[in-house]
């Protein structure tokens, strides 16, 4: 059984300002890795690059997405019923926690086809980036 414990009258405890806050800024961290995971800037995720930002890890912005989920789903179990809450706060959780391991890392099913292939050879980072510069997609 879930209680919610709210100080307010409101029953979701959610403020309309904070959940709109919530639910705009978990929409941009999620856009955001969703991006990344498609590849773009993948650049960031490059050895190279890494190794100049010491609290920036490979899985860094990919990680962001996952708290981007946590951060709508945690909003929309507010006014959701019970159980549906339950489960969307529950999901929520799960995704919060994968991101916060991500931070440091992400198991291989996880992790997007590029960043595979630039920790398997670093060299691939170099081709990449002559493709990017050049314009060729393939």
């Amino acid at each position: 059984m879930l209680v919610r414990i709210t100080s307010s009258a409101d029953p979701t405890g959610l403020t309309l300002p904070t959940g709109v806050a919530g639910a705009i800024l978990g929409a941009i961290l999620l856009a955001i890795g969703i991006a990344h995971y498609r590849g773009y800037r993948w650049w960031m995720a490059d050895p190279r690059n890494v190794r100049q930002h010491t609290f920036v890890t490979q899985y860094t912005v990919l990680a962001v997405g996952w708290l981007g989920a946590a951060l709508l789903l945690g909003v929309a179990s507010a006014p959701l019923p019970s159980t549906l809450g339950a489960v969307a706060a529950v999901l929520g959780a799960i995704c919060g926690l994968v991101g916060l391991v991500g931070l440091c890392w992400l198991p291989r099913f996880l992790r997007p086809r590029w960043l595979l292939a630039l920790q398997t050879d670093p060299r691939i980072g170099a081709q990449l980036e002559r493709r990017a510069r050049s314009g060729d997609k393939a």
